[in-house]
């Protein structure tokens, strides 16, 4: 008895060290996602960069591509956007030939996002769809309702307001379906930009407000900041002075995250 014990546990310690591994990486891939929506970037990567480095996790994919990718989203925040996209493109391949489909679509935005943010948004849509229809086929909603924003966005940007609007519509209708706090302001903020992008300047208004509210009572410093400039676009023609204000308290808050003034000023064109 006591021998096939210690066989038993011998052939199971490998899927002990490989859930310890998976606990681990998971805890620190969702500290770094925390650390993105308050706005702690650089304690993040802090965070993060040196478990990506160690040898030791290198044959635990899902968990190493995890965390790529949270370092990824961190790069572009901060307009790495080039080293976003090589981040998450190696943590795409390592999870690309696996069924987990949630998890190559979450990758799979933050490639689209690293292409809209190059200028490159017939490439950006591609990846964009991709995640999508990944997201749908495994049935979770977060991954669908944050594919469906991406694709908003980038829609946006193409000057296809139409597309951009109903795939914001709908991510918003999951994440309020499913109380995705964080997503519901963000795709409040998209809806925003389209109307401000339209001319419809009192649907901004009003929508870019839902989306501070939003904001505010999750701690989401940088949809924050991008809903203030959003407001600040929609303000100005009606209230100078409103917008400046909304615009300079836009920019604080970017450069005490730590975004570089290039970047946050392409996002106030």
């Amino acid at each position: 008895m006591s021998g096939c014990s210690t066989r038993c546990g011998a052939r199971s310690l490998p899927q002990a060290v490989t859930r310890s591994w998976w606990d681990a990486g998971s805890a620190l891939q969702i500290l770094g996602g925390v650390y993105w929506e308050l706005g702690r970037l650089t304690d993040g990567l802090d965070l993060l960069g040196p478990e990506v480095a160690s040898d030791e996790r290198a044959g635990y994919r899902d968990g190493r591509a995890m965390m790529l990718d949270a370092i990824a989203k961190i790069n572009i925040e901060l307009g790495r956007h080039v080293e976003g996209l090589e981040r998450a493109e190696r943590a795409s391949a390592l999870v690309e030939d696996t069924k987990r489909h949630w998890v190559q679509s979450g990758i799979l935005n933050t490639v689209a996002t690293a292409r809209r943010r190059l200028g490159q948004l017939d490439r950006a849509l591609q990846a964009g769809e991709q995640a999508l229809a990944l997201a749908r086929e495994a049935r979770f909603r977060r991954a669908e309702a944050d594919s469906l924003l991406c694709l908003s966005l980038t829609y946006r940007e193409a000057g296809r307001y139409d597309e951009a609007r109903t795939h914001a519509e709908q991510a918003l209708a999951l994440a309020r379906a499913h109380s995705f706090r964080v997503v519901e302001g963000q795709a409040l903020t998209a809806l925003c930009k389209t109307a401000e992008a339209e001319e419809a300047h009192g649907t901004a208004v009003e929508l870019g407000e839902e989306a501070l509210a939003v904001h505010r009572g999750t701690g989401h410093r940088l949809g924050k900041a991008r809903t203030l400039l959003a407001l600040a676009r929609a303000h100005w023609k009606t209230d100078g002075a409103a917008a400046e204000l909304m615009r300079r308290q836009a920019w604080a808050t970017f450069s005490d995250i730590g975004v570089p003034e290039t970047e946050y000023a392409d996002l106030d064109r």
